[in-house]
């Protein structure tokens, strides 16, 4: 997990394969269920700013159009996943304060785009 942070974080590496490493986050996320709650303070930002650089992502060329989908269906992935893994788990209470933010918000922003 710590290396997936720091690749997420590196400018070095090409943007087609941040939207891969949100797929380990829900790959990791659903193998460890509520295990990945000490992931949890470190991947959520992550995945709140991967949203938030989607929506504002310019959509000029099919290029980037196609990076920004490819994007944004990772990081629902992610939340999907992660929500998933802590389902019927005492922990659940954890994911509350990400929910608003994170999930509804992101929708609420895919929702609003018209080019894409």
């Amino acid at each position: 997990m710590t290396q997936l942070l720091k690749d997420l974080s590196s400018n070095q590496l090409h943007r087609f394969v941040k939207p891969l490493i949100f797929s380990c986050f829900f790959d990791i996320a659903m193998a460890i269920g509520e295990n990945f709650e000490k992931y949890l303070m470190y991947a959520m930002p992550m995945l709140q700013s991967a949203a938030e650089l989607s929506a504002h992502t310019s959509s000029a060329n099919d290029e980037m159009i196609e990076y920004t989908n490819l994007l944004r269906n990772d990081i629902l992935e992610a939340y999907s996943r992660i929500f998933q893994g802590f389902k019927n788990s005492p922990k659940t209470q954890l994911l509350i304060p990400y929910a608003p933010q994170s999930f509804s918000l992101f929708v609420d922003l895919i929702y609003m785009e018209k080019d894409m």
